[in-house]
């Protein structure tokens, strides 16, 4: 009882500590001050922003103005892409007239994401959870779909 007792007490002892240097960004890895000065730069009204390092870039996942975003920087600070989390009436007519064409049993999407690169160019990417996987359709910025993969599930009862 005693232990439990000290833990709590250690525990509530180090809030102020951790909540003191804390500046408003989650991470979960130190994040380059080139790197942070891009995304500044490049999102000044970024809100919610949470860093992870992946294998050879450093990634953010934020919030502008409700909408959701990811966006990847190599580790000099260069702009990789970014994605953009969409509502199904975001997404280009096109679009959304092939979906519905489709899919006319499926209200909505699971993911919808725009992906632009540094270039400009984007791309769209829409995911189905169908029964038998995940279906991704991936369209063009004139909504055209350039490619259709399905990542199937996988049994673990073998």
């Amino acid at each position: 009882m005693k232990f439990w007792f000290l833990l709590i007490i250690f525990g509530l002892g180090s809030i102020p500590r951790i909540f003191a240097q804390w500046d408003g960004e989650d991470s979960l890895c130190a994040v380059p001050v080139g790197v942070k000065k891009a995304f500044q730069d490049q999102y000044p009204k970024a809100e919610e922003v949470y860093w992870v390092k992946g294998k050879n870039d450093y990634r953010a996942s934020f919030f502008v103005e409700g909408l959701s975003h990811e966006i990847r920087y190599s580790s000099s600070g260069q702009w990789i892409c970014a994605s953009t989390y969409l509502d199904l009436a975001d997404l280009p007519k096109s679009i959304q007239d092939f979906l519905t064409h489709r899919f006319p049993e499926w209200e909505i999407p699971s993911v919808l994401q725009k992906i632009e690169r540094p270039d400009h160019s984007f791309i769209y990417l829409v995911n189905f959870d169908m029964p038998e996987g995940m279906l991704e359709l991936t369209f063009n910025n004139k909504g055209t779909i350039t490619s259709e993969k399905m990542d199937t599930y996988h049994d673990d009862e073998d």
